[in-house]
């Protein structure tokens, strides 16, 4: 028997053997087949939370700019008032 697929543990491939017949080695074979699946398990729970602080991290780069990009505007409309309202001061008086 040939287990392929996953992370082997403790072996990939079972047989008949002089001292072992392969239905004797059928608690080991499941017990890869367990650790195997665990170990899938754990990854693809891995793989999801990385790719949930991916996407937190991004929306936080996304609010931050989203608040300098509001601010940049603010600044620049408050300066074209600034400068449009503007009026020379009066030079005649001292």
């Amino acid at each position: 028997m040939i287990l392929s697929g996953g992370q082997p543990h403790r072996a990939s491939e079972w047989a008949d053997a002089a001292d072992r017949s392969l239905e004797e080695q059928l608690a080991d074979i499941a017990q890869e087949v367990t650790l195997r699946g665990e170990a899938a398990d754990r990854r693809g729970q891995d793989e999801i939370s990385a790719a949930r602080q991916k996407r937190i991290r991004w929306e936080t780069a996304m609010d931050d700019t989203r608040v300098r990009y509001a601010e940049a505007y603010r600044v620049r409309h408050f300066e074209a008032q600034k400068w449009h309202g503007a009026t020379p001061p009066d030079c005649t008086s001292t």
